[in-house]
């Protein structure tokens, strides 16, 4: 199983931020928040510009990143294309297959689910989660994926980052409940019926606010038994 990369903790609290920050402009909250969380996002997305593959698997993020962005409708500058240009020609050889393995310890799936967390809290609690949790922000657009609940779909998480539940999900009476809960859940109306996934396994979706008491994302997590889990160290 591939390792967390600093690349995929940059991507990921990028987007969790960003939706922090759609959901209190949307909410009206003040300039000082705005500036705040605007601050921050830009300084996020210098980082992920600038950032520097130590492997093929960042590389295949960042590749993934700017195919996203361009679905997306986010204009890629000619900087990062000169970068991707840059990039393809020494690459050949010149990365090992994976990234060095992570000095962290993987982390379990907190239980009950948090209610309340910042967005980059929320990136990295998802990023280094051993199950399969996911985020999702007001817009049914994944901002965070852990590697468990990625591979469970034969995807890379960078791949899943911005990806809406359909796309995810094949269609069928689980994923219409899904995305009925799912939409309960951003609405601050929490979803009281069990939810099952295709495969039979339990899910539970519930909303997430910041500390300014914001909801402005939803947390996802599959139940998986010990022995079916996918082995991420």
């Amino acid at each position: 199983m591939p390792s967390i990369t600093r690349f995929a903790e940059l991507l990921t609290s990028f987007r969790c931020v960003d939706a922090q920050l759609r959901e209190a402009i949307r909410a009206g909250e003040g300039t000082r928040v705005h500036a705040r969380l605007l601050r921050r996002s830009a300084q996020l997305l210098d980082k992920i510009e600038a950032h520097q593959p130590t492997s093929r698997q960042e590389m295949e993020e960042i590749f993934d990143h700017h195919a996203r962005r361009r679905v997306e409708g986010a204009t890629t500058s000619a900087r990062a294309t000169d970068r991707i240009a840059s990039i393809l020609r020494r690459s050949a050889g010149n990365f090992p297959p994976t990234h060095a393995a992570a000095t962290f310890r993987s982390q379990a799936v907190p239980d009950p689910l948090p209610e309340q967390v910042e967005g980059e809290d929320l990136a990295m609690l998802v990023v280094h989660c051993r199950g399969r949790l996911s985020a999702i922000g007001r817009d049914c657009r994944f901002i965070a994926v852990s590697r468990a609940e990625a591979v469970a779909h034969g995807m890379r998480p960078s791949q899943v980052l911005g990806c809406s539940l359909p796309e995810l999900l094949r269609c069928g009476r689980a994923q219409t409940a899904e995305r009925r809960a799912l939409v309960l859940a951003l609405a601050d109306r929490p979803h009281r019926q069990a939810l099952t996934d295709r495969d039979g396994r339990r899910v539970r979706i519930s909303g997430v606010r910041d500390t300014s008491g914001h909801l402005y994302a939803a947390i996802r997590h599959v139940e998986v038994a010990a022995a079916d889990q996918p082995v991420t160290t």
